[in-house]
């Protein structure tokens, strides 16, 4: 009987050590995915601070490549977030003479991203900059894509990087779903509730 147990306790050992090792080799490595779309932590990673200022960087790819259109469906994107949210989040946008941006936003021609999907293209590239689990800076970069709605579902996506969200791969209408299948969207009430109980 002694045996017995011992085999079963071994066995359920076995499993669990390879239950943890599946999860550890199935973690995101990428830099836009930090959270799940489960996440709920007291420890939650977040700015310390309101608003949150945002700059364009001027420069001559930035200006070939990111039209006004696209800076009006960013600070779209930005409007939405603090509507969403009834003010508790929001942003300020500064001109190019001001430095010292919590987010810097820039367009490029070169997609820099490795492990794309096969027949996906990138439209951004996002992510914060932490120390401990205050967000510091974030950076997005907007790639050449075509939109095919007014609502701006890829800049909040990106934006939503910035703030630590992950993808969701369960909700295929989700904004943080990893590729855009619909066009004028709408902001996730999840993703809404959880701003307010963070930033609240």
């Amino acid at each position: 009987m002694k045996g017995l147990t011992n085999i079963i306790l071994g066995l359920l050992f076995l499993i669990i050590i390879t239950i943890c090792i599946s999860f550890l080799i199935n973690l995101p490595i990428n830099n836009e995915t930090l959270l799940t779309e489960d996440y709920k932590s007291s420890d939650e990673i977040k700015w310390d601070h309101m608003p949150i200022t945002y700059r364009y960087i001027d420069t001559s790819e930035f200006v070939s490549t990111c039209k006004e259109y696209i800076k009006e469906r960013i600070n779209k994107a930005f409007n939405e977030i603090t509507n969403a949210t009834k003010g508790i989040v929001s942003f300020k946008r500064l001109n190019e003479q001001e430095s010292g941006e919590d987010i810097t936003i820039n367009c490029s021609n070169k997609v820099e991203v490795q492990n794309a999907e096969v027949g996906t293209s990138t439209a951004g590239l996002a992510g914060p900059t932490l120390i401990g689990n205050k967000i510091i800076h974030g950076q997005i970069t907007f790639y050449p894509y075509q939109n095919c709605g007014t609502y701006p579902d890829t800049e909040l996506h990106e934006i939503l990087h910035v703030f630590g969200f992950g993808h969701n791969e369960t909700n295929r209408l989700s904004l943080m779903y990893p590729t855009i299948l619909k066009c004028d969207g709408k902001f996730d009430n999840d993703i809404k509730e959880e701003l307010i109980r963070i930033y609240g």
